[in-house]
């Protein structure tokens, strides 16, 4: 499967998993409702960030490219709001 079909078919599966959320949890839907979105709506991944303003908490970086440490320890700070 090449990366535009694997990126439509999880598109589809999310369209399928937020009309489930909005339809059964009361949460999501006002939620939803609030930001003025429906599942219908959806129609790319950015449409759903832009309406609920979903930001991702990590930076994803290409395999390989993460500094070496050579086997001794680094110190990793969270600073990411709680």
């Amino acid at each position: 499967m090449d990366r535009d079909e694997l990126r439509a078919l999880q598109l589809e599966r999310l369209r399928v998993t937020l009309a489930r959320a909005y339809q059964s949890i009361p949460f999501y839907r006002s939620r939803l409702d609030d930001a003025g979105f429906a599942p219908g709506d959806l129609k790319s991944l950015d449409d759903l960030r832009s309406a609920l303003l979903v930001r991702p908490k990590v930076k994803l970086v290409e395999p390989c490219t993460l500094e070496r440490t050579e086997g001794k320890a680094k110190r990793v700070v969270d600073n990411r709001p709680k």
